[in-house]
């Protein structure tokens, strides 16, 4: 793991001997424009959904993520991710129904079916 030095070691270090004792001046990257309206859009969208994504991991297969009608990459993704999520739903709900008939009769006796879900 690279470890990472703070700005006061870096300039203690500038005058140090053991860099060839000349010293230099450290230069400071200029302060970041701010960000502009499709930056703050995309970094909003990707926000949203990294919070459908833990929400899903924690078990909450009822997250959807808002789209808005919109077909850019990010929207893309997260009608992506609500389909996946919604099958996850429909998955989870048909062994809870398989569950039920096997509780109550002890045995398999009906088939599970997700509609497009391969295998089903």
């Amino acid at each position: 793991m690279e470890s990472v030095r703070s700005n006061r070691t870096r300039k203690h270090r500038a005058g140090d001997s053991r860099n060839g004792g000349t010293k230099r001046k450290l230069k400071h990257s200029p302060r970041p424009a701010e960000p502009d309206a499709y930056t703050v859009e995309l970094e909003h969208q990707l926000e949203q959904l990294l919070g459908g994504l833990r929400a899903a991991n924690a078990g909450k297969l009822d997250v959807r993520i808002p789209t808005e009608g919109r077909s850019d990459l990010p929207s893309q993704v997260a009608r992506a991710f609500n389909e996946l999520v919604e099958r996850g739903q429909e998955v989870t709900k048909e062994i809870e129904r398989i569950s039920d008939v096997v509780g109550r009769q002890g045995r398999v006796t009906v088939h599970a079916t997700v509609p497009h879900a391969e295998g089903s």
